[in-house]
């Protein structure tokens, strides 16, 4: 049976050592660190995420170059989001020379900090149109970093190019942590309303209050996500590492896989995955049950470890793993109500049991375990 792979449609890699990261400002100095595929990897076995889309976070060619290398040498990655000056002459030249490099084959798309531009009508301007026109011809996706400002000229892009898919980053930042959604909502609809544009259900935890955020703070934007886009254009996305400051990995994905559960399982299937590997036309998009093929050069039989790379050590040690993402305590996790929990644990606990060394480990932790085999 033909299945479609779960996709982390978002995340990013960076090394604070090699580059400087403006946005790292005081308030996220907890995340001033290198964050590669080896910190991305067990979070994804724990969540049962079959690939990842890498996005860039700099507005440099020589970051996106880079990121394009390490996808490949990442088999998880699936595609890169990149980063080319619209506004330049030479749009397609750029393009292709990031295609001419190690892991060019993997450039999916293109994206810009619209939201930090002076001019809210950025997106707009003739020299802007005409670099999103090269980025349609060389077949790519754009993906739009907006917040509620930038929305009007974002549709308005959308309309008059209907031949490029846009990807809206994010749901463009919803306002949560000020409860004050309804400009947001009024300026998401008309974007929402275009047939190429698809958005994702990533970044809302980092919008609400980051210690003491709850599942009921981002019901209400993932409920008009899906009433606007509807299922078969909303991509599930942990927005990783920024994510790590209200939380765990799991908790922004638990989050919204619980606000998803009353639609269908094709539904859920579609939103976890299928858009992402349309959208973003990632190869091996199918897999079957028993091979994970999808693991994109791993051989088969070998995809269930290579997972679970890093983990294991710790697993048979007997120490509860604590993902390796922030120095120092890791923030209060916020409330996922009991039935999240539960999912949450149970998961856990099935993904350590499937790999090597996890079933000493549980019987080593696990009361019940030792009281029966005693």
């Amino acid at each position: 049976m033909l299945i479609p792979p779960a996709i982390d449609a978002h995340h990013n890699f960076w090394d604070p050592t090699s580059h400087d990261y403006p946005w790292l400002a005081e308030s996220r100095a907890s995340l001033r660190r290198p964050y590669g595929p080896d910190d991305l990897l067990p979070e994804l076995s724990t969540e049962h995420m079959h690939g990842s889309v890498l996005v860039q976070t700099l507005p440099s060619t020589e970051e996106t170059a880079e990121l394009l290398a390490i996808a490949e040498r990442a088999p998880f990655v699936r595609g890169v989001v990149g980063w080319v000056d619209l506004t330049a002459d030479d749009v397609a030249t750029r393009i292709d020379e990031l295609r001419a490099g190690p892991g060019g084959e993997l450039l999916v798309g293109l994206r810009h900090r619209v939201f930090d531009e002076p001019d809210p009508l950025w997106l707009r301007r003739p020299e802007v149109r005409r670099g999103l026109a090269a980025v349609q011809q060389a077949g790519l996706v754009f993906d739009l970093q907006v917040r509620t400002r930038e929305l009007p000229a974002a549709a308005a892009v959308a309309r008059a190019m209907p031949d490029l898919h846009f990807v809206l980053d994010h749901l463009a930042c919803p306002p949560i942590n000020s409860g004050d959604l309804s400009s947001w909502g009024r300026a998401l609809l008309p974007l929402a309303g275009m047939p190429n544009v698809s958005a994702k259900l990533s970044g809302l935890v980092t919008e609400a209050d980051w210690h003491t955020w709850s599942i009921d703070d981002l019901r209400h934007p993932v409920e008009l996500a899906v009433d606007a886009f509807g299922p078969q254009r909303l991509m599930l996305a942990s927005d990783w590492p920024t994510c790590l400051l209200a939380g765990a990995y799991s908790d922004a994905i638990d989050a919204v896989r619980y606000l998803l559960a009353e639609l269908t399982r094709q539904e859920q299937d579609r939103i976890r995955g299928g858009t992402a590997v349309d959208v973003y036309d990632l190869a091996n998009g199918d897999t079957d049950d028993d091979a994970y093929p999808l693991y994109r050069r791993l051989p088969r039989g070998a995809s269930r470890e290579a997972w679970c790379v890093g983990a294991p050590a710790r697993w048979r040690s007997g120490h509860n793993w604590v993902p390796r993402t922030l120095k120092g305590p890791h923030p209060p996790r916020p409330p996922l109500g009991r039935v999240g929990i539960l999912r949450r644990t149970r998961r856990v606990w099935e993904d350590r049991r499937s790999c090597s060394g996890g079933q000493e480990a549980l019987s080593a932790r696990n009361p019940l375990r030792r009281r029966n085999s005693s």
